[in-house]
C-alpha cells in the first residue's frame, strides 16, 4: 500500500506553528530559588507572557514599568517576604491579581492579607502544574472583571462611599461630599448627527470622548454620566477641587483645538452626500460648586451610582446658558475664588438668573483658546459689563443700557455682552425671571 502526503495540509499545519501565539496575559513570578522559576515558566508560558526574578526590588520595576496582570510570588524570601513585597506592589499598583505561594502554614496572616486586599489567594506547597495553571486562569478571570468593573464604576466613587469594597454596595446610600460639578456639551451635535449615518455618528462622538474622557481622570475627577453629546463629570479632591476642575477645561479646550485640527480640517468623504466640509466640533461647558450627595439609587436587582443635589441642576442650567450667551465656557464665580492654582484668564459677569432658581448665581465667563486679541477686547469691556449686570438686577434700566452700550464700543463684537444688551433695552428683570420660570 502506497501512501501519499497531502503536502498542502502539511504546508498548512507549518503555518499554524510559526504563526505567533496569542498570549493570554502578563504573569510575574518571583522567588528565590531558580529551579522554581523555571518549573513556573515551563508551565505558564504556553498561554502567558512570563516576567520571572528572584529579586523582590527588580519585580517592583516589572510592576512599574510593564501591564502585569498576575503575580506569583514565593513567602520567605531572604530580601523580603512575599507579603512585604505585595504591599509595595499594591502601593506602586493596584491594577493585579496578587497571589502568594508558601510551604508554611502561617496560614493566619495570609488570610489577614486576603481580608486586608492584599492578596487573592495563596497556595501551599507543594503545588502541581494543574493547579497552577487553574488558579491563574481563574485569576485572570478576576482581574478581567475588575477592569471592566472600574471602566463602568468610577473608581473614585467606590473608594468613596465603600472603602473596604464592591462587596459592600447596597441601594439607597450615599454621601455627602464638596465638590465642584461640570456639564460638557457638543454644540449642536443633532444637526450634525442628521447629516450623517448612525454608525458614523456613533463613531465621531466616541472618538470625541475617547479624547476628552481622560483629561477628566488625568485631573482628579470622574465622569458620572455620558449624556448623548456630552458628560457630566465631578471633582472632589479635598482642597483641591477648585484647581482640578479649571486645569481640566484649560487642557480639554486645547484638547478639542487639537482633535479638531486632526479630525475636523480634511475634505468630507467622497460617500457623504452633500460633499459640505467638515465643521470643527464647538462645545459648552457650565460649572457648578456646592454640596452633593453621592450614592446609589435603585433595587436589588439593578443599581446605578449617581450625584444628587442642587449643585449639579446649577451646572447643568449654567451649561445651557452658554448657548444663550454664545461663549464657551461659565463657571460659578466661587470656584475661581476658591482657587489657588492659575492663572486662569476670565472676566466677571456678575449675578446671573438662571432658569428655574429663583436666587441670582454669580457667574465667570473662562477665556480658554482665545485669541490675544479678543482676550484683550474682553477684558477691556469686563468691568461695563459687570457694572451693566448690577443695573439690571437693581432694575435700572437706563444705567444698564448706558454700562453695556459702553462696553459693546470697548469690546466690539462680544456676544455676551449683546445678550445683555439686548435685554436691557426690553424686559425688566423681573419679567425674564418670570419668563425663563415659564420654560422650566
Amino acid at each position: 500500500m502506497t501512501l501519499k502526503l497531502n503536502f498542502d495540509a502539511l504546508k498548512k499545519l507549518e503555518d499554524e506553528a510559526a504563526k505567533p501565539k496569542e498570549l493570554l496575559g502578563n504573569v510575574l513570578i518571583v522567588d528565590d530559588e531558580p529551579e522554581n522559576l523555571f518549573a513556573l515558566e515551563r508551565i505558564l508560558s504556553a498561554e502567558y507572557k512570563v516576567f520571572s526574578t528572584t529579586s523582590p526590588d527588580e519585580a517592583v520595576e516589572f510592576v512599574r514599568n510593564e501591564r502585569i496582570d498576575v503575580i506569583l510570588t514565593d513567602q520567605r524570601m531572604p530580601e523580603k517576604l512575599g507579603t512585604e513585597l505585595l504591599k509595595d506592589v499594591k502601593a506602586e499598583n493596584d491594577d493585579n491579581v496578587r497571589m502568594i505561594l508558601t510551604g508554611y502554614t502561617d496560614v493566619k496572616d495570609l488570610i489577614d492579607c486576603i481580608n486586608a486586599g492584599l492578596i487573592y489567594r495563596y497556595l501551599v506547597k507543594p503545588w502541581n502544574a494543574d493547579e497552577i495553571k487553574g488558579v491563574v486562569r481563574q485569576a485572570m478571570d478576576v482581574i478581567s472583571q475588575k477592569r471592566t468593573v472600574n471602566r463602568m464604576l468610577p473608581t473614585q466613587v467606590v473608594n468613596r462611599l465603600y472603602p473596604t469594597g464592591m462587596h459592600a454596595v447596597k441601594e439607597g446610600f450615599g454621601k455627602e461630599v464638596e465638590c465642584a460639578i461640570m456639564f460638557l456639551d457638543i454644540r449642536g451635535f443633532t444637526t450634525l448627527a442628521e447629516s450623517m449615518k448612525g454608525e458614523e455618528a456613533f463613531q465621531l462622538l466616541t472618538s470625541f470622548i475617547r479624547r476628552v474622557g481622560p483629561t477628566v481622570t488625568e485631573n482628579h475627577g470622574f465622569i458620572d454620566k455620558y449624556l448623548g453629546d456630552g458628560l457630566l463629570a465631578i471633582f472632589d479632591r479635598e482642597g483641591e477641587f477648585q484647581n482640578d476642575v479649571l486645569k481640566c477645561i484649560q487642557q480639554i479646550a486645547s484638547t478639542i483645538a487639537d482633535y479638531n485640527q486632526t479630525n475636523r480640517s480634511f475634505p468630507v468623504p467622497e460617500f457623504r452626500e452633500d460633499g459640505e466640509a467638515r465643521e470643527p466640533l464647538r462645545y459648552g461647558i457650565g460649572v457648578s460648586y456646592g454640596h452633593v450627595i453621592l450614592g446609589t439609587v435603585g433595587f436589588s436587582d439593578r443599581i446605578d451610582f449617581t450625584v444628587l443635589g442642587d449643585a449639579v441642576n446649577t451646572a447643568s442650567r449654567i451649561e445651557s446658558l452658554t448657548k444663550d450667551l454664545g461663549t464657551g465656557v461659565l463657571v460659578h464665580s466661587k470656584v475661581l475664588e476658591l482657587a489657588t492654582a492659575g492663572p486662569f484668564a476670565h472676566r466677571v459677569i456678575g449675578d446671573v438668573p438662571l432658569r428655574g432658581k429663583k436666587d441670582l448665581t454669580p457667574l465667570t465667563e473662562l477665556l480658554v483658546s482665545v485669541d490675544d486679541t479678543i482676550l484683550q477686547a474682553k477684558m477691556a469691556a469686563a468691568e461695563m459689563l459687570k457694572s451693566g449686570v448690577e443695573a439690571l438686577n437693581a432694575q435700572d434700566q437706563e444705567a444698564a443700557k448706558t454700562a453695556l452700550n459702553q462696553a459693546k464700543e470697548a469690546s466690539g463684537d462680544d456676544p455676551v455682552i449683546d445678550y445683555f444688551l439686548k435685554l436691557s433695552e426690553g424686559r425688566r428683570r423681573g419679567e425674564y425671571s418670570r419668563a425663563e420660570d415659564d420654560q422650566s
